[in-house]
C-alpha cells in the first residue's frame, strides 16, 4: 500500500467511524430523551475509535515511510476534525432530544 492509499483509507474509517458513532449517539439520545448521555456515549465511543484507528495509521505511516513531520500533520488535522465534529454533534443531537420531546407530547 502507498502513502496516498493509506491516507485515504485513513480518511474514509475516520468518516465511517464518525457516522457510526452519530447514529448511536442519536439512538442513546431518542431512547432516553437526554442529550447529555447521548453525547457522552457518542463522546466515549468516538474518542475510543479514534485512538485505536489513529494508533493504526501511525503503526501503518511508519512502515511505508519513515518520516514523522507528515505523520504529525495529519494526525494534528484529524484531531481538529474530531473537534469540529464534536461541537457539531452536541448541538445535533440537543436539537434532536428537544424536537423528539416536543412529538412525544
Amino acid at each position: 500500500m502507498d502513502i496516498q492509499s493509506l491516507n485515504i483509507t485513513y480518511i474514509i474509517v475516520l468518516i465511517v467511524t464518525a457516522l457510526v458513532c452519530g447514529v448511536v449517539g442519536v439512538i442513546v439520545t431518542k431512547k432516553f430523551n437526554n442529550h447529555k448521555l447521548g453525547f457522552l456515549i457518542l463522546l466515549s465511543v468516538s474518542l475510543l475509535a479514534f485512538l485505536l484507528i489513529t494508533n493504526w495509521y501511525a503503526g501503518a505511516f511508519v512502515k511505508i515511510l519513515l518520516v514523522t513531520i507528515p505523520l504529525i500533520f495529519n494526525i494534528f488535522g484529524a484531531a481538529i476534525g474530531y473537534m469540529v465534529y464534536l461541537i457539531i454533534a452536541f448541538f445535533v443531537l440537543r436539537k434532536v432530544s428537544k424536537s423528539f420531546a416536543i412529538n412525544l407530547n
